[in-house]
């Protein structure tokens, strides 16, 4: 073929390069997501200190997304964070075997294992068929969140306390929590349906 034609052809196709999003310590707020020393975190509370002569610094305290550490760090005011490379999936539990818990991707059919260790106490939350959201760091899970409400049915009846049932009745929410995650529960009412505010299990 002519080279005139191929050029007649031809489209030029303009790659833009990747841009790094910093992000500094003025957009600082509650709930943003920073990648610190190559870990992905959520700034919980901060705070904008003057120095005097000396500027400005910025004490924060950061949740680890992954581990759920929490650590306190100080930054010059203006400093900058690099935006963390995350990606949110919605995805469907399916069933466990042999200690891994496996879920699908509703949008790709992708099914992915994770073992036991990597649920924690999710595993007590998770049905079959159940929509959760997984957080992912660079391809790699690093926690699971559960819908907003759970509703559980509490089996096994291990000794009466009529205050405690009483509480229970009257919707005490902590104790709820109490009763639903402790390992060797004490108290527990047979048939009751419990329904309970989640949040999410690191990875």
């Amino acid at each position: 073929m002519p080279v005139e034609k191929i050029l007649e052809n031809a489209k030029i196709v303009h790659f833009q390069p990747e841009v790094e999003i910093l992000i500094s310590t003025s957009d600082f707020k509650k709930g943003l997501k920073v990648e610190f020393k190559g870990e992905p975190c959520e700034i919980i509370d901060f705070q904008h200190v003057k120095m005097g002569r000396g500027g400005a610094i910025v004490r924060t305290k950061l949740r680890n997304l992954k581990t759920g550490a929490v650590l306190e760090e100080t930054f010059r005011s203006g400093e900058k964070l690099e935006k963390p490379g995350l990606e949110e999936k919605t995805m469907q539990y399916l069933y466990s075997q042999d200690g891994a818990y496996y879920f699908m991707d509703i949008e790709t059919y992708e099914q992915i294992p994770l073992m036991l260790s990597q649920l924690g106490e999710t595993k007590n939350f998770v049905k079959e068929n159940m929509t959760v959201k997984i957080l992912y760091h660079k391809d790699m899970p690093i926690s699971v969140e559960v819908p907003t409400f759970v509703e559980l049915v509490v089996v096994k009846r291990i000794r009466q306390d009529s205050k405690v049932t009483q509480l229970l009745e009257a919707g005490n929410q902590q104790l709820w929590k109490q009763v639903l995650l402790s390992k060797s529960p004490s108290i527990s009412m047979r048939g009751t349906l419990l329904r309970w505010t989640r949040g999410h299990q690191n990875i």
